[in-house]
């Protein structure tokens, strides 16, 4: 780490075969030459690792070393994954990156300069743009940023007790100085969500600066984690909130009881409002009671926020017979739509699994959906070596039909054709099989 001007920087990838290409693409148009690579690929099962290797060449060209990293078994700990690109970089700077997001040209350089005039900044980080699954390289886009203030560069615990109050540095943007991670160790592998630790951890004694700059493309995709919306919404919304607890918890002890109280405030505060717009009924009446319970003077507006939630699931769930049954329709109808646009482009879904390499399947749900992907699947070089159903005894089909007590055999993937309960099926199948579970729905869409 002698050269003072040697950038690392470090692509975390898992089936990112969508926007692999374009997130390469960025790195090769750098303005900055003195650069390594790391490429970390967590045994993704679609093309990402193939479409890195066409690349590889380039890659060699534009840097003055590429290491490939590729695990023969996924491990599902981003935290630890980061932790392990970081271990191989030699240079005086890092720079972490996702295969998903996209650099602006002059990104590292832009930060290599900023750090260079002032000895003292220890992370520097800019703005960026928010974008979603279908943005494409040199497209146009919508001008919306990541940071919709500028924040004020302050140092020490100033710094410290804003981030306590709430976490406003973007990853994407963020570079190291290396030997921060000689002086304060890596990241910590026991919480889910690494990045907003380690702002707290160092903050109280270096500088973190903002670059007033928009240097990335950040893909806020419908799986991102950061996107509490869709299917997921509240798996994702629990496992963010259990992160940022077990974060402020570590560091509550650095504030005065003034501090402390204001910290946890705006804690449940944010999730309380969360969980209110994604309809999350339990997070909703959770977060309030904690916000009273710290801050009995706090103005939620609970009842009136109630009484829309209430509403609004009676609507769902009271509403009468024909409307479930209207919304079910509507449902199947936009799915059978969407269906038939995929092959009237010309395509089909059995691309989608031998894309990812599923050769034998099992389908969940042999309704009206489950019956034309088995059609489907005909003669196409797929395998369905069975169906799924609560209804298995009634159903006959040229495939074995279980109920979902029974014994699942072994496949490279389970379908759900099932309308609006993914979630539900997703979690118990998990606790039976280890291999993937994917939405009809999602596959459609992501043809």
């Amino acid at each position: 780490m002698n050269d003072k001007t040697l950038v690392s920087m470090g692509l975390l990838v898992y089936n990112h075969e969508l926007y692999i290409e374009d997130c390469l693409k960025s790195i090769l148009q750098q303005d900055y030459s003195n650069m390594e690579l790391i490429v970390l690929d967590d045994a993704s099962t679609d093309k990402s690792r193939e479409i890195i290797n066409t690349y590889y060449e380039k890659l060699q060209q534009k840097f003055q070393k590429v290491v490939l990293i590729y695990h023969e078994k996924n491990t599902g700990k981003v935290t630890a994954n980061e932790n392990e690109i970081i271990k191989n970089a030699r240079g005086y700077f890092y720079k972490g990156f996702a295969g998903d997001d996209i650099m602006m040209p002059q990104c590292i350089s832009s930060l290599v300069s900023c750090m260079q005039n002032d000895p003292d900044i220890a992370v520097a980080y800019s703005n960026g743009y928010v974008v979603d699954d279908n943005f494409k390289l040199g497209e146009r886009f919508a001008r919306k940023k990541l940071l919709s203030q500028k924040p004020v560069n302050d140092v020490g615990e100033n710094v410290f007790r804003r981030l306590m109050l709430r976490d406003w540095i973007p990853a994407p943007t963020v570079m190291f100085r290396k030997n921060v991670f000689d002086k304060y160790g890596l990241y910590d592998e026991s919480i889910p969500y690494e990045d907003y630790e380690y702002w707290l951890r160092i903050s109280r004694k270096e500088k973190l600066y903002y670059l007033d700059r928009e240097l990335v493309f950040y893909r806020r995709a419908v799986d991102s984690m950061s996107n509490f919306r869709g299917k997921s919404a509240r798996k994702k919304l629990k496992t963010a909130m259990y992160s940022d607890q077990m974060t402020i918890q570590k560091y509550l002890r650095y504030l005065s009881r003034k501090d402390r109280k204001q910290t946890i405030t705006a804690f449940y505060s944010y999730y309380y409002r969360l969980s209110y717009d994604i309809n999350f009924y339990r997070g909703f009446l959770v977060t309030a009671y904690k916000c009273k319970k710290y801050n009995p003077e706090i103005c939620l507006d609970f009842w009136p926020m109630l009484l829309n939630m209430l509403l609004a699931r009676w609507l769902v769930n009271y509403s009468g017979k024909w409307k479930a049954m209207s919304d079910k329709h509507l449902a199947i109808m936009l799915l059978f739509n969407q269906w038939l646009i995929v092959r009237q482009s010309g395509k089909s879904i059995k691309e989608y699994f031998f894309r990812k390499g599923y050769q034998k399947i099992v389908i969940y749900g042999m309704s009206y959906a489950g019956e034309r992907l088995l059609d489907d699947l005909v003669d196409s070089g797929i395998e369905v070596i069975a169906a799924i159903d609560q209804k298995a005894k009634d159903i006959i089909e040229n495939v074995p039909v279980i109920t979902p007590d029974e014994e699942i055999p072994a496949c490279d993937c389970i379908v759900v054709t099932a309308i609006g309960f993914f979630d539900e099926i997703e979690e118990f199948l998990s606790k039976k099989v280890s291999c993937p579970v994917v939405s009809l729905e999602d596959i459609l869409y992501e043809i």
